[in-house]
This record gives structure tokens, C-alpha cells and sequence, in this order.
């Protein structure tokens, strides 16, 4: 972060359910300092697991990320839609931002969007994963500052 210049706001620490199998208060002490720092920190893959309502409630996390899994057919499936919107009101009192993972078209973006309001969307309608060079090209291109 340093050597770079970069800013540790802008960093997010994603954390997949499987930390629930790491030992609680050492990962619980390591967000703390992570957000010292000024790092931010994010539970990837959220609702795949088994233990991912529990998780919010024992990791001081900024961000929960909902899985692309949700978010398949969601126009169609009202079970989805259900618990779509549960899980975004819960983690809304929370204080936690909600991304959206797997958005793939601008149909679904603008269905989510509207229907949902997420703080943040993800997914291969913004860009495929890249790697650091493609990232700050990217970021180049389509951002001044």
C-alpha cells in the first residue's frame, strides 16, 4: 500500500465462509486491524455456506458480498427475490454495504438496481477479471482524476 501510493479506503479483503473453520477471535482481531489501517473487509460468496448468517453477526465485516448463485433466473424465481430482499434489509440495519455478484447483462443489472438497490454490483457485464496491469490500464481509461 505504501510502495504504491495507494489508498487503504479503496482496498477491500474479501473472506470466503470457509474462515468460519479459522479460528473466530484471531480472524475477528485481524479485521479490527485491518480497518485501523483503514482496509476494508467483505464476506465473499455470501449464502453459499452453512454458516453465513451466523458469520455477520461474529465478523465486524464492511461488506457482504451475495453470491452470483441468488442471482440466476431472480427474475423468475420469487423464492430468490424473497430472500434477496430479507438478506438486504438485514444487512442494511447492519450498517453493511450489499454487492451483487454475477451481474451479467444490463437487463439484470437494471432488475436488480431496480428492484433491489444494492450499494454495489459485480460481474462480467462491467469487465471479466483482469490482473493488476489490466486493472490500472482499465481504471485509466475509464476514470480521471
Amino acid at each position: 500500500i505504501r510502495e504504491e501510493g495507494f489508498p487503504p479506503q479503496n482496498l477491500c479483503l474479501e473472506l470466503t465462509e470457509r474462515c468460519r473453520f479459522l479460528d473466530i477471535s484471531i480472524l475477528q482481531q485481524s479485521i479490527r486491524f485491518w480497518k485501523k489501517l483503514g482496509i476494508r473487509t467483505a464476506l465473499d460468496d455470501f449464502g453459499t455456506g452453512y454458516s453465513a448468517l451466523s458469520l455477520i453477526f461474529e465478523l465486524p465485516v464492511d461488506e457482504i458480498k451475495i453470491d452470483k448463485s441468488f442471482i440466476d433466473n431472480i427474475e423468475e424465481d420469487r423464492s430468490k427475490q424473497i430472500l434477496l430482499k430479507a438478506i438486504l434489509e438485514c444487512t442494511t440495519e447492519l450498517g453493511m454495504q450489499v454487492c451483487i455478484e454475477g451481474i451479467e447483462t444490463e437487463r439484470v443489472r437494471d432488475y436488480v438496481r431496480d428492484c433491489f438497490r444494492p450499494s454495489i454490483f459485480q460481474g462480467y457485464y462491467y469487465s471479466k477479471p483482469i490482473g493488476y496491469s489490466a486493472a490500472r490500464a482499465w481504471i485509466g481509461q475509464h476514470y480521471t482524476a
